[in-house]
This record gives structure tokens, C-alpha cells and sequence, in this order.
């Protein structure tokens, strides 16, 4: 986690004043937005580091057999015309993981936002585009426990939420936005009832991003 956190907090260094040199000559524009978004994930995977006592471990990934889907609700706040800061809530609706069960999250985030309008030319065009950044931080609610099998058995664990983030890039046209965003959930299994240790489950996805957006 600590390399994606530092790569994140150096590419927003590098990229913001790129956007910070449209600033001067940007229009008054609403300081505050609401988006919302449907998020589709055509794949997911758990990986894990560590076993469960005795001898549950797994090795490479544990891919979902379905698609996921999330709905997301997001404010923002530009503090500059360049760069908003915000929070959001995003609930993805159960779907089903090889050896884990069904696996439903709710994350609660932060967010940053550098925001860069192409075409500065035609601010005064009813055509408004944009580029962005996305950067978000929080932390995850597993809504189902882990349902773990190993070999055919189902083992005993309790499940410990933990931390969430992601980062992608964005596309704005007027108030219609899409996105790419590669999301991460971090959890942990304890075993119980005969067995023991504690396993690290990282669930990752790319989600592809439709959403609306209302200025004010």
C-alpha cells in the first residue's frame, strides 16, 4: 500500500500545475458538485498472503464468476478552479468469489480531484470537456463474512474490515462523466473453532464509470 500512496501523492505533485496554469484564465464556474455514478467491474480477484492453521492457504488469484456492479454517490468541493476535494460513498451489490462466498462492500472516501478543461479556447461554447484525476481513500465495509472453503471443506473464520482506495482517470463532457478507476479492499480472516492464524485478503478491481454530475 505505502508504494501506491507514495506514487499517488507524486504524480498529483508533477500533474498539478499543469492544471494549476489554466486557472487564471478559467470563468467562474459552481464550486461545489454532486456525482453520481454506475460502476461495472468485469472482473474481480482476491489475493492472500499468510494461512490459516492447519494448512488453508491459497495460491495465485480467486477470480469472481460474475461481473460486479456498484452504485456511487460523491461531493466535491473546489477549493482552487483546478482541484476539488471531496467524499463518497460507493455499495457494490454482491457478487460471487471462487472459495470465498458472496462478497458485498460498502466503502466510505475521500477523494481528490485535479480537474484540467481541454479546449480552453471554447470556454465560452456551450460544449464543456474535461480531464481529471481521481484519487480516493477510506475504508471498506464488508457486508457478508467470508464464507471459506479450502479442498472442498468449509472453514471456520471471522472476517475484519479494512482499508480502501483506488485511483484512475476521468473524462467529463458537459455534465456527463466516464471513468477507469483501479479499486482496492483490504480485509483479514481469522481462523476460529480449531483453527488458527490470521490470512491478508487484498480484493482488487478495474471498474469502468458512467455517472451525471450537478453543479452548484
Amino acid at each position: 500500500m505505502r508504494k501506491i500512496v507514495c506514487s499517488a501523492v507524486a504524480l498529483l505533485i508533477c500533474v498539478v500545475p499543469l492544471f494549476a496554469q489554466e486557472a487564471g484564465d478559467m470563468p467562474e464556474r459552481e464550486k461545489s458538485e454532486i456525482v453520481l455514478k454506475l460502476e461495472i467491474a468485469p472482473a474481480g480477484q482476491i489475493n492472500t498472503k499468510n494461512s490459516i492453521s492447519p494448512g488453508v492457504s491459497f495460491d495465485g488469484e480467486q477470480i469472481a464468476d460474475n461481473t460486479g456492479f456498484y452504485l456511487a454517490g460523491e461531493y466535491f468541493y473546489y477549493i482552487f478552479k483546478f482541484l476539488g476535494l471531496g467524499a463518497g460513498i460507493k455499495q457494490q451489490f454482491e457478487r460471487h468469489i471462487k472459495d470465498f462466498g458472496d462478497l458485498s462492500i460498502t466503502n466510505l472516501y475521500l477523494s481528490v480531484k485535479p480537474k484540467l478543461q481541454l479546449r480552453p479556447e471554447a470556454y465560452g461554447s456551450e460544449c464543456k470537456e474535461f480531464v481529471y484525476l481521481i484519487f480516493q481513500g477510506g475504508y471498506g465495509i464488508l457486508n457478508n463474512a467470508y464464507e471459506l472453503r479450502h479442498g472442498g471443506a468449509d472453514i471456520a473464520t471471522s472476517t475484519e474490515n479494512g482499508l480502501y482506495y483506488a485511483g484512475g482517470i476521468g473524462f467529463q463532457l458537459n455534465n456527463f462523466i466516464f471513468e477507469i478507476v483501479f479499486n482496492v479492499n483490504e480485509s483479514k480472516i481469522e481462523g476460529k473453532d480449531g483453527y488458527s492464524g490470521t490470512m491478508d485478503a487484498t480484493y482488487t478491481t478495474t471498474n469502468l464509470n458512467v455517472g451525471y454530475r450537478i453543479g452548484f
